[in-house]
């Protein structure tokens, strides 16, 4: 049975000198990559935490990838198994002093109101 999930990775630039860069990598060369290349994710949106947030976490750039298979947890490992064989261009752009985030969340059935 297909499963929809959602895979949020947190990152941020190395530099705020670099944020275009970073900006341009993910937008234009990661994000086509990975839709093209890695079976199960059918889409992604990028999202920079707002100015008025109420906290401010420590990563200040959210990927939010959207997954439908009957395995999500497999789709997320193939991602990784193409980052490791270089399938997917990867850039010094990205802030690795603080390691990014990666949470995978599964879909629950929605809740229908009461007639």
């Amino acid at each position: 049975m297909t499963k929809r999930a959602i895979l949020l990775v947190q990152t941020n630039p190395v530099s705020p000198e670099r944020e275009l860069e970073f900006n341009e990598w993910y937008d234009r060369v990661h994000v086509p990559q990975v839709l093209s290349n890695v079976d199960g994710i059918t889409g992604a949106t990028r999202f920079v935490v707002a100015a008025s947030s109420p906290t401010a976490p420590a990563h200040r750039y959210l990927a939010v990838y959207e997954i439908e298979a009957d395995e999500p947890g497999e789709v997320v490992r193939s991602l990784g198994e193409a980052m490791a064989a270089g399938t997917l261009d990867v850039t010094d752009a990205i802030d690795t002093s603080i390691p990014g985030t990666m949470e995978l969340y599964e879909a629950i059935e929605p809740q229908k109101r009461p007639a």
